[in-house]
């Protein structure tokens, strides 16, 4: 586990060439809210609060890309299916596969 979410705006600047103006700024934090909006509507809410301090990096790397995708596409901010099962398969507790005897 790592921080919780939303990322900060440093950590979506990291994957983006040079600093961005102050408008890609504010649309780049607004972006993360609504990433990071979209990624708990897919869990429990119980476990939507627990990655609210602490979330697993998986999570936490969907959240930056979407982010980083929907900073100037006027589609806006969106998961992909693949992005979503991710999510869910993080919320979903794993459990040891039997081995035949």
């Amino acid at each position: 586990m790592s921080s919780g979410l939303p990322p900060t705006l440093a950590e979506l600047i990291a994957l983006v060439e040079g600093e961005p103006a102050r408008s890609q700024a504010r649309d780049a934090e607004l972006a993360l809210g609504d990433a990071t909006g979209l990624a708990l509507a897919d869990v429990p809410s119980r476990t939507a609060q627990t990655w609210r301090t602490c979330a697993p990096e998986l999570v936490r790397l969907i959240v930056i890309h979407a982010a980083r995708r929907a900073v100037g596409n006027p589609r806006g901010v969106y998961l992909t299916s693949r992005e979503r099962t991710l999510i869910r398969r993080a919320h979903t507790p794993t459990r040891p596969r039997s081995t035949p005897a």
